[in-house]
């Protein structure tokens, strides 16, 4: 696959390539999924591109407790926190080394998106909230001026209420930056 691509791109390469999805591949070794398999047997999805690029599996090790449920009754799996799973390294062979897959983690969780218009922020993936930490996400709209365009918490976007509703226009941004790249440059031309 390419260097650089991300989920998406590489989803559209597999099905260009008409690469068989899991599922479809699954069923096609006689082993039954719980998923439908799609229409397209080639159509893939970014979230299953991007669960694949995090499996620890793939570097050889069985990971157990990635999941639990509230009782034996219950149908519905709840997610468990990635320090409570139980990882036994080593268990059969590797596909990945550990080397490439840590890029690969490192590359994804500073990941970048291009927006809708098809534009990628210049500093997108790298402003972060003050008071939870989160990534700030640009906004933008079609049509908007660049004065328009803002910052805004991840965390109060996602989760309303978790955080507040504190935004800063990419302008204002913008400006701080020259004004500290101004101020940092006095210094270096100082004898």
């Amino acid at each position: 696959m390419h260097a650089g691509f991300g989920p998406t791109q590489i989803a559209k390469q597999l099905e260009k390539r008409c690469i068989d999805t899991p599922t479809v591949h699954l069923r096609k070794m006689g082993i039954n999924t719980p998923a439908r398999p799609p229409e397209n047997p080639y159509a893939w999805s970014a979230r299953t591109v991007a669960a694949i690029l995090a499996k620890m599996e793939y570097l050889g090790h069985t990971v157990n407790f990635k999941t639990s449920k509230k009782s034996y009754k219950s149908k519905v799996k709840i997610l468990n926190n990635p320090e409570d799973w139980m990882v036994f390294k080593n268990t059969h062979e590797a596909i990945i080394d550990e080397g490439t897959w840590e890029t690969v983690q490192k590359i994804r969780d500073g990941k970048r998106r291009s927006s809708r218009l098809g534009e990628m922020g210049v500093l997108s993936g790298m402003m972060f909230c003050a008071d939870c930490g989160a990534k700030l996400y640009q906004v933008r709209g079609k049509g908007w001026t660049h004065d328009k365009e803002y910052f805004v918490c991840a965390t109060y976007r996602k989760k309303k209420g978790m955080c507040s509703s504190h935004q800063i226009r990419n302008v204002v941004v913008e400006q701080l930056l020259l004004e500290d790249l101004r101020r940092v440059t006095l210094l270096c031309q100082r004898p």
